[in-house]
């Protein structure tokens, strides 16, 4: 084998491992992420009264209910390099969340377009409404 085979042989395994190791940390940074979004307190939460009005009909009072990955995680997430995938909940501005309110049963659910944050329809009492109202999702409501 001359130099120039040698050489080559050489690239093409240099090549190989540098490939093997950008697969292992895009491997680190998807479990890194999965912990992150798995993780209760990674996640804020932000509410808004209003009324709903779908397709002109009825006039619903409730909350839009939002949540998104605190910014400080997915800086400091996103300073190791890229994972196997994307999410859009790898974006620090933007929040997800849709229209919630409560039936004269006291039974939460939804109503239009949007990203499903909470887990319904569920039985909802005033405390746990009124704890909504403030910013505070009770975890029975929180969706896995």
């Amino acid at each position: 084998m001359d130099r120039i085979q040698e050489l080559e042989m050489e690239i093409i395994k240099l090549k190989r491992e540098e490939q093997e190791l950008d697969r292992e940390e895009r491997r680190k940074q998807s479990e890194a992420w999965t912990k992150i979004i798995n993780d209760s307190d990674s996640w804020e939460w932000q509410t808004k009264e209003i009324t709903y009005n779908p397709m002109g009909k009825v006039d619903l009072k409730g909350l839009r209910i939002e949540h998104r990955v605190k910014p400080s995680l997915i800086t400091e997430w996103k300073k190791n390099g890229f994972a196997t995938f994307s999410s859009n909940y790898q974006t620090e501005e933007r929040w997800f969340g849709m229209f919630y309110y409560r039936t004269d049963e006291n039974i939460l659910t939804h109503e239009g377009g949007g990203n499903c944050v909470l887990d319904d329809p569920k039985l909802c009492s005033d405390e746990e409404w009124k704890e909504m109202k403030d910013g505070r999702i009770p975890s029975k409501f929180i969706r896995k």
